[in-house]
């Protein structure tokens, strides 16, 4: 067996538009995330200066699928 690593091409119109949100598959709702200095759950103002807000949106949404922002079709369709 060689270590080639795997490419896979798709043109334009394979590219996915969604990501797939697991999480309204799994039973009973996820734990949210915890402040590390309080321990206590975290709510946006926790998190909004590591993450951008776009990005906690998707984390807890209960959509099925997420639109993937343009910008990172963008990145994709390089």
């Amino acid at each position: 067996m060689t270590d080639q690593p795997v490419k896979f091409l798709l043109s334009e119109s394979d590219i996915p538009a969604q990501w797939v949100n697991l999480l309204v598959d799994l039973p009973g709702e996820p734990l949210p995330p915890l402040n590390p200095q309080t321990l206590e759950p975290a709510g946006p103002s926790d998190l909004t200066p590591i993450f951008p807000m776009a990005l906690i949106e998707q984390e807890v949404s209960a959509e099925a699928e997420i639109a993937i922002p343009e910008p990172v079709l963008d990145a994709y369709r390089l």
